[in-house]
Order: structure tokens, then C-alpha cells, then sequence
């Protein structure tokens, strides 16, 4: 182990050997000293503002992570392409930013799954210890400011109606939502999630193995695509192609929702 840190030092001497090992560090620390507040800026960071849907997340991933009795695994080179903790989250609002967050799951490391429901709920999964738990929210945050009557007018124009506000009223929401965002961190969580706890018979691993690196050209555009991903024409001497330029529609989350599309229907693109 020091002769890697030690050679990942020489690569990049400005960065610490931990962060080579563990990228995570900082965080899986934050999560065992439980600071949620440096927590809640962290996935900030990520999700872009603050606000009480990411919150949620970050609330629901400590208590799974408390009511499993796990900690955040350290990262090593099998880690690359497996992962003992499967995060499901059955939205992809605010809350699912949180999770990724905490928890380290993500789409691109295969270890999230969404679920189109519209619950604000978080299945994780210790696949180590086959055991899982399930955190669902039963009730709605509450705090000084969330229960400020101008706070749920501008709540009601902005989330619910989807209005467009003038920029000071945009500024006053924004101002009060980062407030109500660290307000209900100290929330009682028994109080607010329903806790569920489960055995795991069986993990099925390969369906969270991402497709095989192996990469093609298309025969149209140039552009590398994964060969597993790629369109092969046999009438075009079995040539492979995008999905782009095979005119052939893609599952895509886009907004609130799953749909099969095109690239063209989610905007009119006209090159330059």
C-alpha cells in the first residue's frame, strides 16, 4: 500500500496520497463525526444550491447508514467495477443529489438505481452483510421558516405553480429556502421517516455491471460508441452506427420522467 501512495504522490505531488487511495476521505470523515451542516454544503456542492429536497437525502442517507450499522467502505482497486452498498432512490429530485453525495453512489459508478415513483424513499443495500434498509418519508419538514406564510406563497408560485416570479421575489425565496435547508437538519429523524429493515436473499451483480468498455467507431458521424450500445446496419456491410445517425430513439431520464427519444426531441440542434 505505501509503495502505491507513494508512486501516486510522485504523479501529482499537490495532492495528498489519501486522496489518490480515497477520493471520499473528507467526506466518509464528515459522515462518522455525523456534521451534517458541512455534510448538507458538500452535496450543495454537487447539486448546485441549497435546498430542503436535498435535505431530504442528506438526512435519509445518515439514517440508513446508522440503521444499517455500516461505514463508508474505503476505496481500493476492485472497488473500480464493484461496490458493496446499492443506493435505490424512487425519485430523481433533489433527494436523489443528497444520497449520491453521502452515500457515493452514483449513475456512473453503477451503484444507483432509480426508480420512477415519485416517493421520497432510499432502499440501500450492504451487499457484504446481505442485509438492507429502507428510509421513507412519512411527513413533510417543518421550521420556523418553512411555516412563514411568505415562505409557502413563494413556495406555492415557484414549485408547485412553476410561476416566474420578479428577480426579488426569486432573491427572498432563494434567501429563505438555504435557511430552511440547514433548519431541518437538526430535525428528529423517528419524527419524519419510517424506517424498514431486510434480510437480502440474493444480489443479482449483473445487473449492475455497466456494459464492457469496448469501443466502435460510427461508420457516419466518427464518434466512438460502446460496441454493446452501437447500431450494426447489415445491409451497410455490417457496419456499426450511433443511435443518432441509425435514427433510432434511446430510454433517456429527462425532466420527471423516462420516455424513449431522440436527441432532436429534446432540442433543435443546427450545426455550425
Amino acid at each position: 500500500m505505501e509503495a502505491s501512495r507513494e508512486g501516486q504522490e510522485s504523479i501529482v505531488p499537490e495532492l495528498e496520497p489519501r486522496i489518490f487511495y480515497n477520493p471520499r476521505y473528507e467526506i466518509n470523515e464528515l459522515v462518522k463525526r455525523g456534521d451534517m451542516r458541512k455534510l448538507m454544503i458538500k452535496a450543495a456542492e454537487l447539486h448546485g444550491h441549497f435546498c430542503i429536497g436535498l435535505a431530504m437525502g442528506v438526512k435519509a442517507s445518515m439514517l440508513a447508514l446508522k440503521e444499517l450499522g455500516v461505514e463508508l467502505p474505503e476505496r481500493d482497486v476492485t472497488e473500480h467495477v464493484r461496490h458493496e452498498l446499492i443506493a435505490v432512490v424512487d425519485n430523481n429530485l433533489c433527494f436523489a443529489d443528497g444520497v449520491q453525495m453521502i452515500i457515493g453512489a452514483t449513475l456512473g459508478n453503477n451503484s444507483l438505481v432509480f426508480r420512477d415513483m415519485g416517493k421520497i424513499s432510499l432502499t440501500l443495500i450492504d451487499k457484504k452483510s446481505k442485509r438492507a434498509v429502507r428510509v421513507t418519508m412519512i411527513k413533510p419538514f417543518t421550521s420556523p421558516t418553512i411555516e412563514n406564510e411568505k415562505f409557502q406563497e413563494l413556495f406555492r408560485k415557484v414549485m408547485v405553480r412553476r410561476e416566474q416570479v420578479p428577480k426579488k421575489e426569486a432573491e427572498a425565496f432563494r434567501s429563505m429556502m438555504d435557511r430552511a435547508s440547514l433548519e431541518v437538519l437538526s430535525l428528529p429523524e423517528n419524527e419524519y421517516f419510517k424506517v424498514e429493515k431486510f434480510e437480502v436473499e440474493d444480489v443479482n451483480d449483473e445487473a449492475f455491471k455497466g456494459p464492457s468498455v469496448q469501443w466502435v467507431k460510427c461508420a457516419h458521424c466518427g464518434g466512438l460508441v460502446i460496441e454493446s450500445k452501437a447500431f450494426k446496419k447489415e445491409d451497410q456491410g455490417k457496419k456499426y452506427y450511433c443511435a443518432d445517425c441509425a435514427g433510432e430513439k434511446v430510454y433517456s431520464v429527462v425532466g420527471r420522467k423516462i420516455d424513449k427519444i431522440s436527441l432532436s426531441d429534446i432540442a433543435r440542434l443546427i450545426r455550425m
